[in-house]
């Protein structure tokens, strides 16, 4: 029998699988942001729950937290979809634009439309 070597691509811990296939479904449901694949990590300093990185936009998920998540009665796939979809929230809603100039462009096409003046500040 021949010793077969594992491709690079395939995921062999099942929680990685299933963050794979949520990930999928949540960049399809927030229209495919620019964001490297989420990661599952043994713990996050200081608050070892799930977290974007807002320098980098990497988002970490502590295997912990969705273990005490599953406790509570929750399956994998439900957490998974929540805290992605969470994380992603804030690169979408709160922290975009990245850069000030888009941020000026899109207040200025948002005027025109409602016709609100320009906030000077």
């Amino acid at each position: 029998m021949q010793n077969k070597k594992m491709s690079q691509n395939q995921i062999t811990d099942p929680l990685e699988k299933k963050l794979k296939e949520a990930w999928k479904k949540v960049r399809e449901f927030y229209g495919y942001p620019s964001l490297p694949e989420p990661k599952i990590v043994d713990y996050i300093e200081g608050i070892d729950t799930s977290c974007i990185d807002l320098v980098t936009k990497k988002i970490y998920n502590s295997r912990k937290f969705i273990e005490k998540l599953k406790k509570e009665g929750m399956s994998e796939e439900e957490i998974l979809d929540g805290v992605l979809k969470h994380e992603v929230g804030h690169y979408m809603l709160k922290y975009y634009p990245w850069d000030l100039t888009t941020k000026i462009l899109q207040d200025y096409e948002v005027s025109k439309i409602t016709g609100e003046e320009l906030q000077k500040s």
